[in-house]
């Protein structure tokens, strides 16, 4: 390891001044104040709502901090970014748990009812284990969830994948688009935990993990449609929680129903070089 002085951890990593407002700069870069205002000003755009639980907000607020010091060391920004995938499972079980009101019920092979009750989600993975010991991965035993609405759901040990099925049972994420992204993330988070070897990410991949937790996830884990509460000057929130109905409003409002009508004109049939108006004249003769 080179041991650095402080003069030299202040200065600004070349790799991160590369990257721009207007995208990866190869012969130019930002000044190191520069660079410094627009990597805080990135992660300024998105707040969480206000009920969010404090567990996840904190965790959040302390990828915000570190974020702006990857203008210092370029590696941070891998941290940042592979540590906000395991926020956003610690988000949804702050979420089970209150969603549930501290008294979460399953319901066993024969149809019994089993209250219990918690104040964190590592005492409904410790229930489950007590209830079915020596059980197989994949495999709960016939055990069920009980949602407040009456329904049940399978639920097999509290894992990551138990979690995103019962934001969809709940109904508090929608959409196949998301549904995408869900999967996504849930991939990536296998690979950070446990590691499967080394990665380096940038500012951006960062940036956009930080982004899928508080656009895509906070109408799970803070109860809130619209996904985020965007700041005073951030650009306007995009709704993702309807898929194509979205997807269709969005594209009568950029272009317009009169274009929409002229893309879907009729196309008039080619003439093609035998038709009697692309004959050459009598008398003319070709190259």
């Amino acid at each position: 390891m080179v041991i650095k002085t402080l003069d030299e951890l202040r200065q600004a990593d070349d790799r991160t001044l590369r990257f721009t407002p207007l995208g990866l700069g190869l012969s130019v870069q930002m000044r190191p104040d520069a660079a410094a205002d627009c990597q805080q000003q990135v992660v300024a755009e998105f707040e969480l709502a206000p009920d969010v639980g404090d567990g996840a907000r904190q965790s959040f607020e302390h990828l915000r901090t570190v974020y702006a010091y990857g203008v210092l060391c370029y590696e941070v920004y891998t941290l940042v970014g592979d540590h906000a995938l395991l926020v956003i499972e610690q988000a949804l079980r702050e979420r089970f748990v209150d969603f549930h009101c501290g008294t979460v019920t399953f319901v066993d092979r024969n149809g019994v009812e089993h209250p219990v009750a918690v104040t964190r989600f590592e005492q409904v993975q410790e229930f489950l284990r007590g209830r079915q010991p020596g059980r197989r991965m994949g495999s709960n035993g016939g055990w069920r969830l009980r949602l407040p609405d009456g329904r049940l759901m399978g639920f097999d040990g509290g894992m990551l994948g138990d979690l995103r099925a019962w934001t969809r049972k709940a109904d508090l994420l929608r959409g196949q688009r998301n549904r995408g992204i869900e999967q996504a993330l849930s991939n990536l988070r296998n690979f950070v935990a446990p590691p499967t070897g080394y990665h380096l990410n940038g500012q951006v991949e960062a940036a956009r993990t930080r982004r899928d937790l508080a656009e895509n996830h906070q109408p799970a884990v803070g109860g809130h449609d619209t996904g985020w509460t965007a700041v005073p000057g951030a650009p306007a929130p995009r709704c993702r929680r309807d898929g194509l109905a979205d997807w269709r409003r969005r594209v009568v409002h950029r272009i317009g129903l009169r274009r929409l009508r002229r893309v879907h004109r009729p196309r008039r049939p080619s003439l093609g070089m035998h038709h009697p108006a692309c004959r050459f004249p009598a008398g003319r003769a070709t190259q």
